[in-house]
Parts: C-alpha cells; structure tokens; sequence
C-alpha cells in the first residue's frame, strides 16, 4: 500500500487549506472577497440554511481539469469505465485505506466524535439501479454498518445544485449510546450537488454527523477564480502524510 501511495505522490495535486480564494468548506475556488463559494452558499439555502448538509468534507486531493490526460484523471474514469481498469482500482483503494489509516482520525476530531457509526455511498446519478462502482471497491472492507441511499432517477442526473429529493434512506438509528456519525463515500466533487443532497437525506433520516469523504475535489482550470489557485499549486507536491485538517 504504501509504496503504491508513494508512487502516487509524483502526480497527485495536493488540497490547498486557508488561501485566499479557497472555500473553506469543500476546498473548491472561490473569488477571494466571498467567505464561502457559490455552490456551498447554495447548498444551505437550498436546505432552509439549518445545516441540514455535510458537517465537514474532506477531499483527498484535487483533479484538473476535465480530461484524462494525466494518470489521477484517467484512473478517476478507468476505475468505473464499461472495462474497468483493475489498476486502477488498486491504485485509488491504496490511497482511500491509506488516507483512513492515517488521517481518519482528523476527520473524527474535527466532526467531534470518538468514532462513526455508518457508512454511506453516494448513489451513481447515471446508472439508476446499480450499485456504484466505489461501494462496490471499497464497501466489502469497510467494518460499519451501511446507510442505504436510493436514487430518485425523476431528477435530472445532470443537475448541478442541491435537491432535497434526490436520494431517500431508511432510519439512520443509533447503534450503542454514541451520536449517530455516517462516514458519506464519494469520488469527486464538482459542485457538490449529489454529495450534500445525499448529505441532506442522512441528515433527515436521523444522522447526527455526516462526514464527507472525496478521493477529489475537482478545479476547473477555466474558472476565472482559480487561477490563483492554480498558480499556488504549481510547484506544490503531494504529501501522503497530511491531510486538509492537519
């Protein structure tokens, strides 16, 4: 595992935390004057502002850009591809079990829990029915009980803000006598709008604490807000060994 991570660390792009034009909830760009980006303000609105979305999301690195023409880009695609690529899968299953033995600790502490009592996939928005290929790579190994999301297929997969509607879930219900905490599973953020509606259904189901957890926070190189961004990163290397919370 860790030399595969290691390997990984040549080409990976590292999350910016605390510069100017970087929103401090999804670490996504933002113009440097707002407090948090468009998508996030939106997110609270669209949830009547009760913080009924992801107490804390946590991305694991940032993609560039839409196409696949470096290898974190292609092994985001090939992973779940018709022929999916099975090195590819290896390589982001060393890096999520990586990330949690190192760093998921951060999470909890910034959530302020001792521990999560679920875990939760976020639904495939284009493949109605199906299991999403990322629970089904990582759920067999993960030792919690599953939050189930379901897809509402009557909303346009292609939606790009929050939906109240989107996914429904059975009770969330307490496990022993800690909060209920569902540890939410996505592979990356673009505006956040699947992620936080399913945030929003746990949190309607009964969960107490929702963490979000994305292999990557995708940048838009086109974004006029990112360039700072994208000039701060050149240069910038990867390391395994720290996360956006230490």
């Amino acid at each position: 595992m860790l030399r595969s991570v290691t390997e990984q660390s040549n080409y990976l792009t590292p999350v910016l935390v605390g510069s100017a034009g970087v929103c401090p909830v999804c670490f996504g760009a933002m113009p440097a004057s707002s407090e948090q980006c468009g998508n996030c303000v939106d997110a609270l609105n669209r949830t009547k502002g009760k913080g009924q979305v992801a107490d804390v999301v946590t991305p694991l690195t940032y993609r560039l850009g839409y196409t696949s023409d470096n290898q974190a880009a292609h092994d985001l695609r090939a992973y779940k591809s018709p022929r999916p690529s099975s090195e590819a899968q290896l390589r982001l299953t060393c890096l999520f079990w990586y990330f949690c033995g190192r760093h998921l600790t951060c999470v909890k502490k910034r959530l302020g829990i001792s521990g999560f009592t679920h875990v939760a996939f976020v639904p495939s928005t284009r493949r109605p029915g199906s299991v999403h290929p990322l629970q089904s790579m990582l759920s067999p190994m993960i030792p919690l009980p599953r939050a189930e999301l379901v897809l509402n297929a009557g909303i346009d997969p292609n939606r790009r803000s929050v939906h109240t509607e989107w996914f429904t879930a059975k009770p969330v219900t307490p496990v022993d006598e800690r909060p209920t905490a569902v540890l939410l599973i996505d592979d990356t953020w673009v505006s956040g709008a699947r992620a936080q509606s399913a945030a929003h259904c746990l949190k309607n189901a009964g969960a107490e604490r929702v963490a979000t957890l994305v292999l990557a926070r995708q940048v838009n190189p086109d974004y006029e807000p990112a360039k700072p961004l994208l000039a701060e990163l050149k240069g910038a290397s990867y390391d395994p060994d720290s996360c956006v919370w230490h």
